[in-house]
């Protein structure tokens, strides 16, 4: 499998190196991990919402102008185009709760300012163009489907439509992740996406059905809170105060799993000299740890970390024998 993901990994970085701890059940792990990073998430969830207030006031007075001056209702999709804008804060979303999930410190403020300076233009171009092929499915399946009654042959394309949505959703699990996690090209992020939508079908399936309840909760609830005034508090701090955080968590943990075993770990093997071992030890790689550049960024106890945390750590333990080799010497 690691064959077909052929790309270099360029890691964002990670901000410590923590003892490593027995790996807990995956179901008990998630519920900790957001038990202790619950109030940071719904922090994040308030700085995506407050992007997307004024994005989505921009959607309804473009769908509202749209709607007046040509009067043709396919058009109004186009005023979902600076949805797109939202990405590059979903990068930076998706990059803080990668950190958590893997129980990696990180600079919150800096970290999020930081995701979206680096990754932009990345972000919309993968939005655009993500959403101009939603945009054609949206046209497409509902053209095919209200043909259907004409003739047999145009199940065909409304069936391929159909697969081609739902492979394209799965895709969208791990573009951001890879964006945020790896150096790649365009061409490469939806390459390495297509490959993960098919090869960890049942997981996609999984985190698709969990999401759909999740939304379809999140509705019912914000539907009937106008009919019940009492439930407009709940829905609101749902919508507000957690929704999108916890979606981001969610994804996030069981997405970066899949691009761990499957790309970097892969990766660290076929390449020992960019690993943390090298950084410790480079006498071993690197022509006796001379003349060669090093890897700004290594893979250590399953985290990336900046090197120069490595080195400290080599020289605090290299300092603590030194020094108790000479309290030796000394009681002798």
């Amino acid at each position: 499998m690691a064959g077909f993901f052929n790309n270099l990994h360029s890691p964002a970085p990670g901000k410590g190196v923590s003892k490593s701890e027995p790996q807990k059940n995956a179901f008990f792990e998630f519920f900790s991990i957001l038990k202790e990073k619950f109030w940071n998430i719904a922090l994040l969830n308030l700085m995506f919402v407050a992007v997307l207030i004024p994005v989505a006031l921009i959607c309804s007075g473009l769908g509202a102008f749209i709607n007046r001056f040509t009067g043709f209702a396919p058009l109004i999709i186009l005023s979902f185009l600076p949805v797109v804008l939202l990405s590059p804060v979903w990068a930076a979303v998706t990059r803080i709760t990668r950190d958590y999930t893997r129980r990696e410190p990180c600079f919150f403020w800096q970290d999020f300012k930081g995701c979206v300076k680096n990754n932009w233009k990345q972000c919309l171009a993968v939005s655009l163009l993500s959403y101009l092929v939603f945009m054609l499915l949206i046209i497409a399946i509902p053209f095919y489907w209200a043909n259907l009654a004409s003739g047999w042959w145009y199940a065909i394309p409304f069936g391929a439509c159909v697969m081609v949505g739902i492979v394209f959703v799965f895709m969208q699990y791990y573009l951001y992740m890879m964006i945020v996690t790896l150096d790649l090209k365009l061409r490469e992020l939806f390459k390495n996406a297509l490959i993960f939508s098919f090869a960890c079908l049942f997981r996609n399936l999984f985190m698709t059905v969990v999401l759909l309840a999740f939304t379809l909760a999140a509705g019912l609830l914000v539907f009937y809170s106008f009919i019940f005034p009492i439930l407009f508090v709940f829905s609101l701090v749902l919508i507000a105060g957690m929704f999108f955080g916890l979606v981001s968590f969610f994804i996030s943990f069981n997405v970066f799993p899949q691009i761990q075993k499957y790309i970097l770990d892969p990766y660290y093997e076929e390449h020992p000299e960019q690993s943390a071992e090298a950084v410790k030890h480079p006498e071993n790689f690197w022509n006796g740890g001379e003349g060669e550049e090093t890897p700004e960024y290594v893979y250590y106890n399953g985290k990336m970390v900046h090197r120069s945390l490595l080195e400290e750590e080599q020289v605090f333990h290299d300092d603590s024998a030194v020094n108790q080799e000479n309290n030796s010497t000394d009681q002798e």
